[in-house]
């Protein structure tokens, strides 16, 4: 089932133990205020998830927005046409299992250890280079921790200089 949350109001999701706001099928997003506080992913969708003037406030033990779809790999889509996103995540800011696509927005990422449920992956940031001592670990189990990520492919178009530039 899809989900469609709109308008110009604020929505408040407090989450200990659980998801902030999650669908099976498609998330989609437009307008309002959103302040969300979870356990696990903050927004999380299976198939796409398509955001649109929303203000968003995440603070999540896991990715901040997550999209991935376990079953069928075309899916699990981000879109993100414009807004102001404040994330605050233990795992992945924003995580597509497929294709992300960003047109315009306002964006502020912590991952990893920022959030104090990600003390817990602190030690091996996310397996990267140069971490703890400067070694590359090979633990395939550790948590991702990246800003912005995409399995299949990414497209970025921002407004430099009063053009825009895809990237």
């Amino acid at each position: 089932r899809d989900l469609v949350i709109n308008g110009s109001g604020k929505l408040t999701v407090l989450s200990p133990a659980g998801k902030g706001i999650s669908c099976k099928d498609n998330l989609i997003l437009t307008g309002g205020t959103l302040d969300i506080q979870s356990a696990f992913h903050g927004l999380d969708a299976n198939d796409s998830l398509r955001v649109t003037g929303v203000s968003a406030t995440v603070a999540a033990g896991m990715d901040g927005i997550h999209c991935e779809n376990n079953t069928d790999t075309d899916f699990g889509y981000v879109y993100i046409s414009y807004g102001t996103f404040d994330i605050d995540a233990a795992g992945d800011g924003i995580a597509a299992g497929a294709w992300l696509q960003i047109i315009d927005g306002s964006f502020t990422l912590l991952t990893g250890s920022g959030h104090e449920n990600g003390k817990d992956h602190a030690d091996n940031w996310g397996g990267f280079p140069g971490g703890p001592g400067g070694k590359a670990t090979t633990d395939t189990d550790s948590a991702s921790m990246k800003g912005i990520k995409a399995a299949t492919g990414m497209l970025l178009a921002v407004y430099l200089c009063g053009k825009w530039s895809k990237r």
